[in-house]
């Protein structure tokens, strides 16, 4: 038996197995180009290294425009899971809030500044609001008329419903409607933002677990939520901008770090086309024996 007939398939397996290795390395390396003078050596740089910018360009916008779609992403963020899990997170954020104040809540939440102006926004706007209210209902005149009310009812059947007259009774009613008018709009303002003050400041001084409120903040916070994604998600993902984000980030990786990514997710199929190389070698190498 000649030692042909176990070389030749050996070598060519060999062959095959180091071209394919090769042709794989060479998709990555030299990751620059290689020059002799002012001459580019050819295949330098590598494949990848120097198509780097269409591939990552063909990535990101397969990934947008055929993997991750506004319509697939809409789907899985409206999913029951989705909704399932962030109606369980916000249950368990206010159990762990029951114990602490109100107001150290909203801080954490909002931070101390925001909270200050918040707060002087609920305590003039309020303070404005309730004294448009008084004015527009007329106070004065309701506390006027009730005054005048009950004078009359004390006073019937007595000496000074027989001295007393309506005009007395009605210059008296008119006197004190235009004196609680006056107030108000002198002391009003200031006398309702203390008032607004003072109950805003105990509100914020309340644990979680003590204010008196029969709200499910959890259907309402998920309410918001879906809200949000089915109005706006094609603006969302317009303004963050995913397919440039990924082109970004692929053309920012160093190409030792893109490499050991790429070899990570197809290292079973690059060493099977490696074996496949070698495979093929054995039986050229085996077949120019036998025929």
């Amino acid at each position: 038996m000649e030692i042909s007939y176990i070389t030749a398939p050996i070598i060519g397996a060999i062959i095959g197995y180091s071209t394919n290795w090769l042709a794989i390395k060479m998709m990555f390396r030299p990751r620059k180009k290689i020059k002799i003078g002012k001459i580019i050596l050819p295949c330098t740089p590598g494949i990848i290294p120097k198509n780097r910018e269409n591939i990552a360009h063909a990535i990101s916008s397969t990934i947008t425009k055929d993997l991750l779609t506004s319509e697939d992403l809409k789907r899985t963020l409206l999913s029951s899971e989705v909704k399932e899990k962030l109606n369980t997170v916000i249950d368990k954020k206010i159990s762990e809030m029951a114990e602490y104040k109100l107001n150290d809540v909203l801080v954490e939440y909002i931070n101390r500044q925001n909270l200050n102006e918040l707060y002087d926004f609920l305590l003039d706007k309020g303070t404005k609001k309730i004294l448009q209210s008084l004015k527009e209902n007329n106070l004065a005149h309701i506390i006027s008329e009730q005054v005048k009310s009950s004078f009359e009812e004390k006073i019937k059947g007595t000496f000074f419903s027989i001295m007393g007259s309506k005009k007395v009774i009605d210059s008296l009613s008119k006197n004190i409607e235009e004196k609680v008018d006056e107030y108000i709009d002198t002391e009003g303002e200031k006398i309702i933002y203390e008032i607004m003050q003072k109950e805003i400041n105990k509100v914020l001084e309340l644990k979680v677990n003590e204010l008196d409120i029969n709200i499910d903040f959890s259907t309402i916070i998920v309410g918001i939520y879906e809200k949000i994604i089915t109005d706006n998600i094609e603006e969302i993902l317009k303004n963050i901008n995913i397919e440039k984000m990924i082109e970004d980030k692929i053309n920012s990786m160093d190409m030792m770090e893109l490499e050991k990514l790429i070899l990570k997710v197809m290292r079973k199929e690059l060493n099977a086309v490696i074996s496949l190389g070698a495979l093929i070698g054995f039986i050229l190498g085996l077949f120019n024996i036998l025929f």
